[in-house]
């Protein structure tokens, strides 16, 4: 079954901006954390469903008409392509916000009235041919809160903090807010920023009292930056120097445990856990059906997350064995088409009371997109042992993921930390034949190595502090083989504490 992977890093887009209903899309800053999801347009009157998981609402998403221009195409380009929206859409759009699940309406034989991108003459003449969506973010119901709102969190301890859209209250003309989160005994707080506009000059400040009684200081900068802290009461301040102080653009993903879950600079699961995507669902019947995956120039798509099940609400669910074909051939191509249409049976899924039920859903969270060049095969003969990247992918081999070959390899790749430095790892899936072939991640402090993972594992994320961290990866003639590994390397960030607050934060300041 397909799994969930985490987004990865930044990768350069086309300058696209969207301004609709007095909220700005950015097309550079929004596809890195949520790529389109692109469905053909049918005759006749269809509808697709937008679902969160149970006990969640979802986030705003962005949903807007398209045509191609110039060519005869179903699918998007974001360089040339035609992109707009309605007054029907919109309604549709705003009505989904912080419910759980919501239901878009489509059609053919609209016409674009409010173009967000592409020639404006030539996009006002054509018809759209496909609908895009880009996948909102579900967070737990009554868990949104606003950074500058009255009152301590205390009672809290999960959630998101921030300024955006879709957290109510906001105050438009504060230009500071803090917050003050204060518990009875010590806690470990873990925060995470999502951070949406690259342009603005903003940055997050977390002051907090440790178990010894020193007052620390920690400044977060960049999307994806995390925290984590030991204390019993914690002060978080949000400042802007723009001008436009009542544009929307971040939150902090937090996360309050018990004393003793999580020790700074070890090597642990992430204690933020990703928002879950919501799913975009299309019912399967007896006609063709098809939607589109696409990356911008340069990049290549990675980890589509596809299933069919049965029900609105998937109680059943798994591959259907074209459907495993279409997501391994999507892997490392800049654009792909899913096609589909009902009945179709489950012949994979973890539960085995779901294998040979007929599907009558097709549901996707989504996929990722990643610049080309950082993408790194493991066994490269001609690349440097050492990886030399901020962010990135490092992959078995190049056909990720069918599987390897039984060919005799023994290969080693280094990612240097430093001092005062943090990498963050994710894995999709690591799969080989454990009996003959071994995959190992081990963390170098020194003259000391210390055993990371191992083996087949599945979804694993990590946090590791200073030194550098050394993948290996060895297969034997007579291997049985397996379909490898994909790990992603998130972000180096600092991890030292800040001694003071610097007076100025330069804009579009984040990790290239």
């Amino acid at each position: 079954m397909a799994v969930s992977a985490g987004r990865l890093g930044y990768f350069i887009l086309v300058d696209v901006i969207f301004i609709t209903n007095g909220f700005v899309w950015n097309i550079h800053d929004m596809m890195s954390s949520r790529p389109f999801v692109t469905r053909r347009l049918s005759n006749g009157q269809d509808r697709v469903d937008i679902v969160c998981p149970d006990n969640h609402v979802m986030l705003s998403p962005y949903i807007a008409y398209g045509a191609s221009v110039g060519r005869r195409s179903s699918t998007l380009r974001l360089e040339r392509d035609c992109l707009g929206t309605d007054s029907q859409l919109v309604k549709q759009s705003d009505q989904c916000v912080t419910n759980n699940t919501c239901s878009v309406s489509l059609r053919k034989g609209l016409r674009l009235t409010n173009i967000l991108s592409g020639p404006n003459k030539k996009c006002l003449k054509n018809f759209p041919k496909f609908i895009t969506i880009s996948l909102p973010k579900c967070v737990l119901k009554d868990q949104i809160r606003d950074i500058c709102s009255d009152g301590l969190e205390a009672r809290y301890t999960t959630g998101i903090l921030g300024r955006h859209t879709d957290i109510p209250n906001t105050n438009p003309t504060e230009k500071s807010c803090h917050k003050i989160m204060s518990f009875l005994t010590n806690v470990t707080m873990s925060m995470k920023l999502e951070k949406f506009d690259s342009n603005t000059s903003y940055h997050v400040i977390i002051q907090w009292t440790t178990q010894a009684g020193m007052n620390e200081t920690r400044t977060l900068r960049y999307h994806h930056e995390t925290f984590t802290g030991t204390g019993n009461n914690f002060n978080v301040t949000w400042e802007t120097r723009d001008q436009d102080v009542a544009k929307p653009d971040f939150y902090l993903i937090y996360n309050v445990q018990l004393q003793g879950g999580y020790q700074n600079g070890s090597a642990s699961r992430s204690p933020v856990s990703e928002l879950p995507m919501a799913s975009l669902r299309s019912a399967m019947t007896w006609k063709d059906n098809q939607m589109s995956f696409a990356c911008p120039k340069g990049s290549l798509l990675y980890s589509p997350q596809l299933m069919v099940g049965v029900g609105k609400r998937l109680t059943c669910a798994g591959i259907t064995p074209s459907l495993l074909v279409q997501i391994n051939n999507c892997y490392w191509e800049r654009n792909c088409n899913i096609n589909w249409k009902g009945p179709a049976t489950v012949t994979l899924s973890d539960s085995l009371p779901c294998l040979g039920k007929t599907a009558a859903v097709m549901s996707t969270t989504g996929y990722q997109c990643i610049r080309q060049e950082n993408v790194v095969n493991m066994c490269s003969r001609y690349a440097s042992e050492v990886v030399n990247k901020a962010s990135g992918i490092i992959r078995s081999h190049n056909i990720y993921p069918w599987d390897y070959g039984a060919e005799e390899v023994d290969c080693r790749k280094v990612i240097k930390v430093g001092k005062g430095r943090q990498l963050l790892l994710k894995i999709e899936t690591a799969q080989v034949d454990e009996s003959r072939d071994t995959f190992r991640i081990r963390h170098i402090k020194g003259k000391t190595k210390t055993l990371v993972v191992e083996g087949n594992i599945k979804l694993f994320n990590t946090t590791l502090s200073g030194g550098s961290v050394e993948l290996s990866l060895t297969v034997s003639r007579r291997s049985k083989t397996g379909k490898g590994f994909l790990e992603s390397i998130l972000e180096k960030v600092h991890n030292s504490l800040d001694k003071r607050v610097p007076p100025t934060l330069a804009p579009s300041a984040m990790m290239k």
